[in-house]
This record gives structure tokens, C-alpha cells and sequence, in this order.
């Protein structure tokens, strides 16, 4: 990477900076409590969990490429109901109660990621800081001011606020313009390489790929769109 003309680190949200999945067990969680605590029939939280994985999964070829284009709340729903259908058991009048328990779950059972108040500290006097995520304005602001990390942004763009989703090159035009700069002075970090990765470095920014596991760090798949994998977020503070 050159690093002489970057003066600003965009950030990924969940599952870069916050811990995604940890939110989101949570989130299902309270959203299965709304459902078992009103129905006949209760469901048990593995069947509950392995349902929802299969809509995830199912919807996996087409969010890759558009985005999903709709509020997060609606989408939670949409999901529900998906869930429900393929089980084959009558949600109730429940639904939107259980998208927005689980936007409440998602906001207390998130934490950081290991190293992220660290690498923030180390960055914020360096360079001017950013967040753009994917999500509804109050859950993503919410996780943002929970873990007391909202002060290190200088922007911080949420797809529910504005009309695009990622993985939209219009959102991230969106990001630069608000920063008032151009592409190649900007670094952009992130877990994934369909949504955060790839719109940016075909935008002309430089990418850093977050992949934890890691799954695709020795893959061709990686090496299309970022400039560097990183398995910890530590690893920005010997790089940057």
C-alpha cells in the first residue's frame, strides 16, 4: 500500500469493529422469547437458530451482489416470516414486535472486537476516521454510543439514512463527499470483501480486509480486492 497520500480510515461496522455475531445471537434470542411467550407451540432456540442460518444462506447468492435494499427493520420481518413459512408454524401478529426486539438485542449484546478501542486510540491522532455501515440509523447509532466509540468518527454514514445500501458504490461516493475526499485518500477496513471491499477499491480506495477465521486470507477471491488481509485488528497499528 502507499500510504503517503491517505489521510483518512474508513471503518466497517458490524463484525469489523463490533462483534456481529455475538449481537446477533442476542437479537434472536429476544426475538424467539416475543414468539414463545405468546404462542401455543414454542420453538426450541436450536431450531429457531438453524432456521434462521437457512434464510441467511438462502439469501446469500443475491445480497452479495445488491444489497437488500429495504429498511432493516422490514428485512427483519421478512426474514421472521421465512422462517416461520419454512417451519411450517403460524408466526401471530408478532412479527414487526420480534424485528424490533431483535434490533434491541443486537445493540446489548454487542462488544468490540479484539483490539478495537486500542487501534482506535492509535489511529484517531493520525488520521481522520470514518464509519460506514449497513443498517437501521438507531441500532447502529445505539451500538456506536454503547461501546463509546462514537467519538473517534469524524463521519459516520448508515445506509438506513440515505438511499442506497451496501454493497452500492452510490453509498460510498456518499462517504467521500462527505469527507471531501478523494478515493485514493482513503483506506477503507472491513470484513467483507462483497459489501466493503470491493465497492471501495473499485471506487480507487485502498482496502484492508478483516478475515478473523481466517476463511479466504490465502484465497484468490481475497487478493482481487484487497491491498492486505489482516487476521487481528491489531495488525493496523504495525501498518499504519
Amino acid at each position: 500500500m502507499n500510504l503517503n497520500d491517505v489521510t483518512v480510515v474508513l471503518f466497517d461496522l458490524d463484525g469489523t469493529l463490533t462483534d456481529y455475531e455475538a449481537g446477533c445471537t442476542t437479537g434472536l434470542k429476544a426475538a424467539l422469547n416475543i414468539f414463545n411467550g405468546q404462542a401455543e407451540r414454542t420453538i426450541p432456540w436450536d431450531v429457531f437458530e438453524e432456521a434462521y442460518q437457512a434464510v441467511i444462506e438462502a439469501e446469500a447468492v443475491w445480497s452479495s451482489r445488491s444489497g437488500f435494499k429495504v429498511p432493516a427493520r422490514e428485512n427483519r420481518v421478512r426474514r421472521f416470516r421465512m422462517i416461520f413459512d419454512g417451519l411450517g408454524i403460524p408466526p401471530g401478529p408478532v412479527l414487526t414486535e420480534m424485528a424490533d426486539a431483535y434490533g434491541l438485542g443486537r445493540i446489548s449484546g454487542t462488544r468490540l472486537m479484539t483490539g478495537a478501542r486500542e487501534v482506535l486510540d492509535y489511529l484517531v491522532d493520525k488520521y481522520r476516521l470514518g464509519v460506514i455501515t449497513e443498517g437501521a440509523v438507531d441500532t447502529q447509532m445505539e451500538q456506536l454510543k454503547a461501546q463509546k466509540i462514537e467519538g473517534y468518527f469524524e463521519t459516520i454514514v448508515i445506509s438506513g439514512a440515505t438511499p442506497w445500501h451496501k454493497p452500492d458504490p452510490d453509498l460510498y461516493r456518499y462517504a467521500m463527499t462527505r469527507l471531501k475526499v478523494a478515493p485514493e485518500n482513503i483506506i477503507m477496513v472491513g470484513d467483507r470483501l462483497d459489501w466493503d471491499i470491493k465497492p471501495a477499491k473499485e471506487l480507487g480506495m485502498q482496502t484492508i480486509f478483516l478475515d478473523p477465521k481466517p476463511v479466504l486470507i490465502e484465497s484468490n477471491q481475497a487478493s482481487l480486492y484487497a491491498d492486505t488481509v489482516i487476521s487481528d485488528l491489531n495488525q493496523l497499528k504495525t501498518m499504519l
